[in-house]
């Protein structure tokens, strides 16, 4: 197809989003838990 590049451009855009998501809320939660800032 002419848009696959388009799209896995896009599922790595949005895999790399919500990894850096998950890593924010991570070390947002182990802040909570270990009482840093």
């Amino acid at each position: 197809m002419h848009q696959k590049p388009q799209l896995l451009r896009f599922l790595v855009t949005s895999r790399f989003l919500v990894t850096r998501a998950g890593i924010d809320s991570g070390n947002r939660l182990s802040g909570i838990i270990f009482g840093l800032p």
